[in-house]
């Protein structure tokens, strides 16, 4: 059986090489995209892609899209407290219907995860970079 996996999707091209990587292999199966978006701007967190632009590349996919909002502008912006308090509530609904392993399609994997690790109920993260696949070692497993 293949394991369930949430792509965290950015709209650039390290995100889009994880999901064909991720998609060649028989170990995983992407059940769904995951970005964060500004409440404000209704932009991509860090490239700044316009929210229908993100709404295409994920019908085009073909694969279902979580828009995770996080408070920006005139809200009082979104610390990393904030940042935490959100994530952890989106993981631990991925946990409840039986996702346990978020990926990441970033060349900086282990900084991009390091808030997943610490929020959620410890889901493991498959880090995918341009040479493959790489787990981090000190990871509880599910």
């Amino acid at each position: 059986m293949r394991e369930s996996v949430i792509l965290s999707w950015s709209g650039g091209k390290d995100s889009a090489m994880a999901l064909q990587e991720l998609q060649r292999t028989d170990e995983f199966e992407v059940v769904g995209l995951m970005t964060s978006v500004s409440e404000e701007f209704r932009r991509i967190s860090h490239h700044g892609v316009r929210e229908e632009l993100l709404d295409e590349q994920a019908k085009a996919l073909g694969l279902p899209l979580e828009k995770v909002f996080l408070p920006s502008g005139d809200s009082g912006g979104c610390t990393n407290e904030i940042y935490e308090a959100i994530m952890e509530k989106v993981i631990l609904a991925y946990r409840d219907v039986g996702v346990t392993t978020v990926a990441f399609g970033d060349l900086f994997c282990k900084t991009c995860a390091s808030g997943v690790k610490r929020t959620s109920p410890r889901p493991e993260c498959a880090g995918f970079s341009r040479s493959g696949i790489g787990r981090p070692s000190n990871w509880p497993t599910k």
